[in-house]
This record gives C-alpha cells, structure tokens and sequence, in this order.
C-alpha cells in the first residue's frame, strides 16, 4: 500500500465550506473512480493548514491518478482553493500496519 500525503493551505478568503464541497466533487468524480485507489481523508490543523491523504495499491497507481489529477474537469475547483506555493507532496510506502 501506498500513501500519498498532500499538506496545504488554501488561498486568502477561501472558507472551509468551499474546500469541503471541492474537495468532494474532486472525490466523486475523480479520485474514488481511479484504479488502485483505497481510501481518503482531508485533515485541518488549528493553523488553517490541510493535509489531504489518499491511500493506494501500488506506486504506479498513485502516479498515474497524481499525472491525470491536473487539468481533469472535476478536480479543478479543488485546486482554485489551494495556495499553489504552500504544497508540500509525499508519498510512502507502508512498512507496517498495527
């Protein structure tokens, strides 16, 4: 299994409703449809910063959605929301579940 994890903050005025209802539609009609994916969660910190983890099969699973994510119709409100030069991405594998 593969984690990828995305840290963000979102752009000035842009409320949590907003994210929320981006964030889904980015969900709906993207990321749940795309092969290898598992499960997702968004997280907010009391610092106003988002973590956005998406769990996956294999490596080539989470590249391919990753490629394929920018530019796709449903996911672009989901990036008019984050402040472009507060993304941090990672991705990890799993060593050991307990």
């Amino acid at each position: 299994m593969v984690i990828e994890l995305a840290q963000f903050k979102t752009k000035s005025g842009v409320t949590d409703a907003e994210v929320l209802a981006a964030s889904q539609e980015a969900h709906d009609r993207f990321l749940a449809k795309q092969k290898g994916y598992v499960s997702r969660e968004l997280l907010k910190s009391s610092e106003d910063e988002w973590v956005d983890i998406v769990h996956w099969e294999t490596m080539e699973d989470a590249q391919t959605a990753m490629n394929s994510f920018i530019g796709h119709p449903s996911t672009k409100k989901f990036g008019e929301v984050i402040d472009p030069s507060t993304i941090k991405m990672m991705h990890l594998q799993l060593a050991k579940k307990y």
